[in-house]
């Protein structure tokens, strides 16, 4: 008789967060400024966490496909955690936290990036209300941040999910363009006209230039070679060089010009 096969049951894995709600979530690029130069930490999707006892709010990031805790750290509510714009990027934001997600704490400077500036903002604008709700000593006086709702899902208000629909832009008609479905077909007085007017003007001012490089060429090579080569030289040179009886002039070493018959 066969062995009954060993019956599997689904374990939960615990996350560290059974007892934190979820108040903001969105894909980004994380960068992490380490030994002198920005390195990318990972994608994936960067969290807030309210506590549900204390209220406290912390900053999460799991990387994509391996899930490795890449950010983890309180919102600090000193004044001088502030979170800034990128370089003038509307859609990377960037602060210094003191950071858990490796072994031990370090004070790390993270910058951010996201698909859309909307995107940057809201995380600058829940960072802001972190800082304001950590600082508050008694718990009971801390606000509790809404959940975060997926606007694609079924919880999310109707205003949200239109929101999120974006017309595509070839569907959009202009205004007149039904009215006037010939338009593009009417030409304008004199158009033929006018572009042979063109062509012409273009060819002449194309032969100025060509002939003007032309010219330059011919004084650079002056000036580099001296004279042309002697097979190019034209018939009116060579009647110079014959003598008035029909010889060849030339010219002897002491300069004294010699013709010969």
């Amino acid at each position: 008789m066969a062995a009954d096969a060993p019956s599997e049951k689904e374990t939960a894995v615990p996350t560290g967060q059974e007892s934190e709600r979820l108040i903001f979530k969105q894909r980004c690029k994380l960068y992490r400024f380490h030994d002198g130069q920005w390195k990318q930490r990972g994608s994936g999707e960067i969290t807030y966490l309210q506590h549900e006892d204390s209220g406290m709010v912390r900053m999460v990031m799991r990387q994509d496909k391996t899930f490795k805790v890449v950010l983890n750290h309180y919102i600090s509510p000193l004044p001088d955690n502030t979170l800034k714009v990128n370089f003038g990027n509307d859609r990377s934001r960037v602060w210094t936290a003191l950071d858990y997600s490796d072994d031990g704490s370090d004070l790390m400077t993270f910058a951010v990036k996201f698909p859309k500036s909307e995107e940057a903002s809201e995380f600058e604008s829940l960072f802001n209300k972190a800082k304001e709700i950590n600082g508050e000593s008694d718990k009971d006086k801390k606000e509790q941040l809404p959940k975060w709702v997926d606007p694609y899902s079924d919880e999310a208000p109707a205003k949200v999910q239109d929101e999120t629909k974006v017309a595509d832009p070839g569907s959009v008609s202009q205004p007149g363009a039904q009215e006037n479905p010939e338009a593009e077909n009417i030409s304008q007085p004199g158009a033929q006209e006018n572009v042979q007017a063109q062509n012409q003007g273009l060819q002449g001012f194309q032969g100025l230039c060509y002939k003007a490089a032309s010219d330059m060429q011919a004084q650079i090579n002056r000036f580099f070679f001296g004279a042309p080569p002697a097979q190019e030289r034209s018939v009116d040179q060579e009647q110079k060089n014959q003598g008035p009886g029909g010889g060849s002039k030339t010219r002897s070493r002491k300069g004294k010009i010699h013709s010969r018959k």
